[in-house]
């Protein structure tokens, strides 16, 4: 549907609803895959966007922490932030990924809303949580 240049990402975070936008792309014919397998070395954050090649529009995490160099290299690309309250999004994902002791602040233990916020701040992306 798109040329190589023009690309659709969904940049909202996991439990933000990306699926839901995934199947609103693939309705509107955009050929769509959610949450791609990108990610080549986590630990060195090493990217493999050959993928891209074959789609028009990807969503969620990792796609949500690439979108600056996203932005570069697919100048006319178009970029859909979704959000929610983050007490809600929270509860998503206590829901989704069943680890509560990890998304609610216990004493002497970091949790996983803590992570986000430090891993959106390291890469200048508090565009998710004010």
């Amino acid at each position: 549907m798109l040329n190589n240049n023009e690309k659709v990402f969904g940049i909202g975070l996991s439990k933000t609803g990306t699926k839901s936008l995934s199947k609103a792309l693939k309705i509107l014919g955009y050929k769509t895959v959610h949450f791609p397998l990108i990610r080549t070395n986590v630990e060195e954050a090493e990217y493999n966007l050959d993928i891209l090649e074959n789609y028009d529009a990807i969503a969620d995490i990792p796609t949500a922490g690439l979108f600056p160099h996203l932005d570069i290299r697919y100048p006319k690309s178009k970029f859909i932030l979704t959000i929610r309250n983050k007490e809600d999004w929270l509860n998503s994902c206590e829901r989704y990924f069943g680890i509560k002791d990890l998304l609610r602040k216990e004493e002497g233990t970091i949790h996983l809303a803590v992570l986000v916020q430090k891993y959106l701040r390291e890469h200048r992306m508090s565009i998710f949580f004010k």
